[in-house]
């Protein structure tokens, strides 16, 4: 029985225990180190170097772009600026151009009565304002054509604007002041 147990049981013990050993001695021999580039072909050297070559140039492009876009932006923000600046100069030539400029002469004093144009006053752009309570104005054209017809002072308007031609005919029933616009 000693022989059936060296048989069945130790001598497979002994040859698993062998086979145990020897894996380890040989996968511990086996190993060594390789290094990266060792892996490589030399077509897949090349490839790879053409791909880095390829991305270089790809970010050299996404750096151009935000360069770019950073000039933008800055130039976005100066034609902002620029046009809040034109809109205020616009804004003020408006202001100006409605503003009316009068002339450094003095203005004209008539009584009540008729005046032609070109004779008794001169030709020019005239605002006229009642002197006092106010009264009816006209002006007809050298043809008779009526031009202004209106009510100065207390009834009527403050003043008026108009262009008297040569021979057109003004005609007031109070005390008004004329003063030439230019």
């Amino acid at each position: 029985m000693e022989q059936k147990f060296k048989r069945y049981v130790i001598l497979p013990i002994i040859v698993v225990f062998i086979f145990f050993i020897g894996s380890l001695f040989g996968t511990y021999s086996a190993q060594t180190e390789v290094e990266d580039d060792a892996l490589y072909s030399d077509e897949l050297r090349e490839k790879n170097s053409a791909l880095k070559e390829e991305n270089k140039d790809i970010l050299d492009l996404v750096k151009q772009r935000d360069a770019i876009k950073e000039d933008y932006e800055k130039t976005k923000d100066k034609s902002k600026l620029l046009e809040e600046k034109i809109s205020k100069k616009e804004d003020l030539l408006d202001s100006l151009t409605s503003k009316m400029i009068y002339a450094k002469s003095e203005p004209i004093t008539l009584s009540p009565g008729q005046y032609i144009i070109g004779d008794d006053v001169p030709v020019n752009r005239y605002r006229v304002k009642s002197i006092g309570e106010g009264s009816n104005f006209t002006v007809h054209s050298s043809g008779g054509d009526l031009k202004v017809n209106t009510i100065l002072g207390v009834d009527g308007v403050n003043s008026y604007i108009f262009f008297g031609e040569d021979g057109d005919v003004l005609e007031t029933q109070a005390d008004v002041k004329l003063k030439i616009i230019e």
